[in-house]
């Protein structure tokens, strides 16, 4: 069996995985912030899907499987931020953790089908929602000054090099899911900031969910909350999937048979993280930057200048 992604559905795959995290963070600041941040995190990943796959060494696998661990536990419970809950256990983080922990866990083959089946419910829906309000922005509420950027959003916008740890055909397509996902960004936090204002989009829970709540789509807004809410679900659902299948494959780096306990170990530690974790995304940038940007691309450029030399 064909263990490699095709090209065209590993980018569907993570397009699916991070358009809906990005729009539910991205009132956490202006639109010029947004759009310095996409373009910096846009050319990282570029270069980093640009180098050519190789075996990655036992102890990056190591490192690696670690931040995912840690990542992982400081964003799941944003994933619930559309669905208000009074709870003290997260519940819904840990059943969509479960669920994805159960596609990854037979390899990353099932998880992008069903996250690039995903990506056909999650854009047409968004997308329509989007050009619904795009009408009733407002451009005074558009913050114009740089900020310090959120560390969670530049995690979210980085999402592509973890392509560098699961198994495809092909990256030419998927170096471009950057830029893609960088216009969205920018796109969400015009539209963002113009309908709901700076204070109202800086403290939401889930910045697109209230978005939503504040436009008139056919006369009957008020019944597309709900879609809306289940659509960017099954886009966190997509990006746990895409998070744990990447932990599969790092851990079969390490040794072959242990992938499925891997995704199970990340799973049960990310689940207990969540709960302890503080609420800080300045980690969150400096770890993504670190683990997914530098250290990738130095391992392949050392292994790369170790066999030019041994030639």
């Amino acid at each position: 069996m064909n263990r490699k992604i095709p090209g065209m559905q590993m980018n569907a795959w993570v397009l699916c995985a991070a358009i809906g995290p990005i729009l539910s963070i991205v009132g956490r600041n202006g639109w010029m912030t947004v759009l310095i941040s996409a373009v910096a995190a846009g050319a990282l990943s570029f270069c980093v899907l640009s180098c050519r796959q190789i075996c990655l060494p036992r102890w990056l696998c190591v490192l690696e499987l670690v931040w995912l661990t840690v990542f992982l536990g400081g964003i799941a419970k944003t994933g619930a931020g559309c669905w208000p809950t009074t709870d003290t256990v997260p519940v819904i983080p840990l059943v969509l953790l479960l669920l994805a922990a159960f596609a990854a866990s037979r390899g990353s083959v099932p998880a992008a089908r069903t996250g690039a089946t995903l990506v056909w419910l999650v854009l047409p829906v968004l997308g329509v929602i989007a050009i619904a309000g795009a009408a009733d922005v407002n451009t005074d509420w558009l913050r114009m000054e740089p900020e310090v950027p959120d560390g969670t959003l530049i995690g979210f916008l980085l999402l592509p090099c973890l392509c560098t740890f699961v198994p495809r055909e092909s990256t030419t397509a998927a170096r471009w899911s950057g830029a893609i996902l960088g216009l969205v960004a920018v796109a969400g936090a015009v539209l963002v900031d113009g309908l709901l204002g700076e204070t109202g989009a800086m403290y939401a829970e889930n910045s697109f969910y209230e978005f939503s709540k504040s436009i008139n789509l056919f006369g009957i807004a008020e019944r597309f909350e709900a879609l809306v809410a289940c659509v960017l679900t099954g886009s966190w659902f997509a990006l746990f999937a895409l998070m744990l299948s990447a932990a599969y494959h790092l851990t079969e780096e390490i040794f072959a048979p242990a992938g499925k306990y891997g995704v199970w170990a990340v799973t049960i530690l990310s689940g207990v993280l969540m709960c302890i974790l503080p609420n800080s995304s300045g980690w969150m940038a400096i770890g993504t930057l670190i683990f997914w940007g530098f250290l990738p691309v130095a391992t392949q450029g050392i292994v790369g200048a170790k066999n030019m030399g041994k030639k």
